[in-house]
């Protein structure tokens, strides 16, 4: 039996017009896909979720607002991609400590 989906809290307030549900959706498709067995990997899952989020509404405020230069936007984006990118890399490490061992052969380690 699984356990429930337990939303995290998240580091980046909902604001206006921004929807929870969709935020709520996110999160679950990257549980869905990852499938996190720790609170570790829960947690690597909660930025991916967070730094996705972010990135999503600095590029949609591109299109809304001049309060950003190109080259702040650019810094800010590329800051949103490495965090994801770290999240990532760390949640990929934590699973594949989780992996059972893969032989060559069909001869298991006791009977090599």
């Amino acid at each position: 039996m699984s356990s429930p989906l337990v939303f995290p809290t998240f580091s980046t307030a909902l604001l206006s017009g921004e929807s929870r549900e969709e935020l709520e959706a996110l999160f679950e498709a990257y549980f869905a896909e990852y499938q996190p067995r720790t609170v570790t990997e829960e947690r690597a899952i909660s930025e991916m979720v967070d730094a996705e989020w972010r990135l999503r509404r600095l590029r949609q405020s591109q299109f809304r607002t001049t309060e950003l230069s190109t080259r702040e936007f650019r810094r800010f984006e590329s800051h949103l991609i490495r965090l994801y990118d770290r999240a990532l890399g760390n949640l990929l490490h934590r699973k594949s400590l989780h992996l059972e061992p893969v032989y060559k052969d069909e001869r298991t380690p006791a009977a090599a």
